[in-house]
């Protein structure tokens, strides 16, 4: 089964068979107002990525992107990520 659609919360992480998926923190940027994620990705390697809303990113060959952040800043934030290849 293809994941297409991953939601995170703090402090657990998604294991897909492309690889491991966390986020770190999901708050507001201070200087764009926009919610800002720090996602962490463990496939060929681990590496982290600080993503705004409509960001896209690379793990292993799929395209993901940063669909939704709901709550930033507060205790029960998630962040939704969506394949689009």
């Amino acid at each position: 089964m293809t994941v297409r659609q991953i939601v995170l919360r703090h402090g657990i992480q998604f294991n897909a068979n492309i690889g491991s998926f966390s986020a770190i923190y999901a708050e507001e940027d201070s200087a764009s107002g926009s919610p800002e994620v720090l996602v962490n990705i463990a496939a060929d390697g681990e590496r982290e990525y600080v993503l705004h809303p409509g960001d896209t990113f690379t793990v292993r060959d799929q395209t993901w992107k940063l669909a939704s952040v709901n709550n930033p800043g507060l205790h029960d934030w998630t962040v939704v990520l969506e394949r689009v290849d």
